[in-house]
């Protein structure tokens, strides 16, 4: 958020690099939405550069994505839900 260059570089590769995973799971799975969250998936433009890169694949390849709605704590939840189900 500081500007830091090396910082920068960091993110533009990690979003890059996601966007390729993304594309890889529309392939294998036809997933129709992809959500991201953690501290770092939630960061001020990560989102929103994750998708420019998926965007210059080809379109077969596209897939939305959006912030977890539960924000930094969606993994938790999730985890918490999945035992509830598993306790039953």
């Amino acid at each position: 958020a500081k500007g830091d260059p090396e910082a920068l570089k960091l993110k533009e590769r990690s979003t890059q690099a996601i966007a390729g995973l993304i594309a890889d799971l529309k392939m294998l799975t036809d997933c129709q939405l992809v959500v991201i969250g953690g501290s770092v998936g939630l960061a001020h433009g990560y989102i929103s550069s994750v998708s420019a890169h998926l965007s210059q694949y080809p379109e077969v390849y596209y897939v939305p994505v959006a912030p977890a709605v539960y924000r930094h704590n969606s993994g938790m939840l999730g985890a918490t839900m999945l035992a509830e189900t598993r306790i039953k």
